[in-house]
């Protein structure tokens, strides 16, 4: 969503994940804080492995929006 927090985005993962249990495929179209706010969610709610992020050019060469701690969930994502 757009202007998504860490608050929207743990609450869009945790919907998706009790709603669509079959999605394993992200589809981000982003700005920069919302991309974000939903890796941190991923990382924090523990489901780094589950999904793909593919995700659009607006981020895929700014490596400054992926914050420290989430690597692992940004791993393997397509821009």
């Amino acid at each position: 969503p757009i202007g998504a927090n860490i608050t929207v985005a743990t609450q869009l993962i945790r919907h998706l994940v009790t709603r669509a249990p079959r999605v394993q495929v992200l589809i981000c179209f982003c700005l920069d804080h919302s991309v974000r706010a939903l890796l941190q969610a991923i990382k924090e709610l523990n489901y780094t492995q589950r999904f793909i992020i593919l995700g659009s050019d607006a981020w895929a060469d700014r490596l400054n929006i992926i914050p420290n701690n989430t690597e692992s969930v940004a791993l393997g994502a397509i821009t």
